[in-house]
């Protein structure tokens, strides 16, 4: 079982931690962020990095195999097989220089019959490769089949993930009104404030826990995990990487936009990665919640004052 740390607990330490101004540049090459200005930071899931990193390579890689699979099986053989019908037609009379393949014809017309307007077709060269040669009678097209769409079959995987699963949803740091909320793809709403919400070390990654209370008065855990790092979806991330996203998330509340990032950044977004859908209700739940929230984890009330006076003089 993970060991859970209030976050407002390691202010002190948190904030003295080295976190570097960043240029637009820079923000937009860590990915940790997907907006920020003076009143929210939006912070990206790990997984998000996922399809960049991993899919979009391997569905590439696969998409090669696919198409080296073509050239292999199918394309060099069907040119081969044209050189050959051509020669052996023009030199039909001199019977000493016609090469002949094991597999060769069932019969002396097979190159006239295949070849037309001197060039053998792609469908005459797969009548002739398994209905008129002996050699091979007994190949199967299944087989070939197979062996060639394998690598595309074994692509669709990671078309959906990399293509059209949706992203995950993001992390709100609300210095308005001093929350963080997230959602989960049920639509399904999880609320902190600053002096609830915790953190895990859940090695070799970090996830920030937000709370919901169900239909049951039932209070549930929310993991979060952000993308600390280029290589976090894979569980990536050292303890300087962790005590960096955890600094960053502290002085940004206290502290806003200024010292982090030169100034209001959005990160670019690709319209062939379809976004995580928002909840119709979002606001409602977000109101609904906090109350639900405070009442099985009551507020620490002398540091939600603590940083309300930060953010005044912040803003």
């Amino acid at each position: 079982m993970e060991l859970k740390h209030k976050l407002s607990d390691h202010c002190g330490s948190l904030l003295q931690t080295e976190t570097s101004k960043m240029t637009q540049y820079q923000a937009g090459a860590l990915d940790f962020v997907e907006k920020i200005d003076n009143l929210r930071l939006v912070i990206r899931h790990a997984f998000s990095n996922g399809r960049t990193m991993l899919a979009i390579p391997f569905v590439i890689g696969l998409l090669w195999a696919f198409s080296y699979g073509v050239k292999t099986i199918y394309i060099d053989p069907w040119k081969n097989t044209e050189s050959i019908f051509l020669r052996i037609l023009e030199k039909k009379d001199n019977k000493n220089n016609i090469v002949i393949l094991p597999q060769h014809r069932d019969n002396d017309e097979l190159e006239k019959k295949y070849i037309q307007n001197g060039r053998l077709s792609f469908l005459n060269y797969w009548d002739y490769y398994y209905y008129s040669n002996s050699f091979i009678r007994e190949k199967s097209i299944l087989l070939d089949l197979f062996l060639l769409l394998t690598p595309l079959l074994c692509s669709l995987p990671m078309i959906y993930f990399g293509f059209i699963a949706r992203n995950r949803p993001y992390l709100i740091c609300d210095r308005e009104k001093q929350l963080f909320y997230t959602w989960d793809m049920k639509m399904n709403v999880y609320v902190a404030k600053y002096s609830q919400i915790n953190f895990a070390d859940i090695k070799p990654t970090l996830a920030l826990i937000l709370y919901r209370v169900d239909e049951n008065q039932k209070l549930i855990e929310h993991k979060y995990y952000p993308n600390l790092t280029m290589f976090s979806f894979l569980g990536g991330g050292s303890s300087n990487d962790k005590a960096w996203g955890l600094g960053y998330i502290t002085k940004y509340l206290f502290y806003g936009l200024a010292p982090l990032i030169e100034g209001k950044y959005t990160r670019k977004k690709y319209s062939i990665f379809r976004e995580a859908p928002i909840p119709k209700d979002l606001d409602k739940q977000i109101e609904q919640q906090v109350v639900l929230v405070d009442k099985e984890l009551p507020p620490c009330k002398e540091i939600e004052d603590k940083l309300s006076e930060a953010i005044k003089h912040s803003i």
